[in-house]
């Protein structure tokens, strides 16, 4: 694709690569690899990771591919977990336009660490294409777990530290 991409182009390109249907709500679910992606996916459709239709998950990079995932409770909208920011596959500098991110109605920008420049470049790219993004943090336990642990705090004042 062209340095500047329309988003009637992106979602031309995402249908006939992902057959993705425009009258749907698509979210794609971005970040990381072994961020929490597709455990997050499975946690709105209010499965368990384990469950049989739901999302692979694994120790290795496991989402090669976008992968769309309907909603149960909400059928007009599908999640797309999409593969990994920043790997040999998907490197970060191409990521947005590699996974049409342009034609997705919404972004879940997932991390589980600190914020890093890959995903400061899909949200640049992202705000210079006027997608909706939403930045998650899953996996606020650990955190909570390492903070008591280093700081020998009880869990409500670890809490609190990692809030602010």
């Amino acid at each position: 694709m062209s340095e500047a991409v329309s988003r009637a182009q992106f979602i031309q390109h995402a249908q006939n690569r992902f057959n993705f249907n425009v009258a749907k709500w698509n979210v794609a679910i971005v970040g990381q690899t072994k961020s929490g992606k597709s455990s997050l996916v499975n946690s709105l459709r209010g499965l368990q990771d384990k469950d049989s239709d739901a999302a692979d998950v694994g120790i290795t990079e496991t989402t090669l591919q976008p992968e769309s995932y309907s909603m149960p409770a909400a059928a007009s909208c599908v999640l797309w977990d999409m593969p990994g920011v920043n790997t040999i596959s998907n490197p970060a500098k191409t990521y947005f336009k590699d996974n049409l991110l342009g034609a997705f109605d919404m972004l879940l920008l997932v991390s589980a660490d600190t914020i890093a420049e890959q995903d400061v470049a899909i949200l640049q790219q992202a705000h210079a294409s006027g997608s909706i993004v939403a930045v998650i943090r899953p996996k606020n336990d650990t955190h909570i777990n390492n903070i008591i642990y280093s700081e020998e705090l009880h869990p409500p004042d670890a809490t609190r530290m990692l809030q602010g």
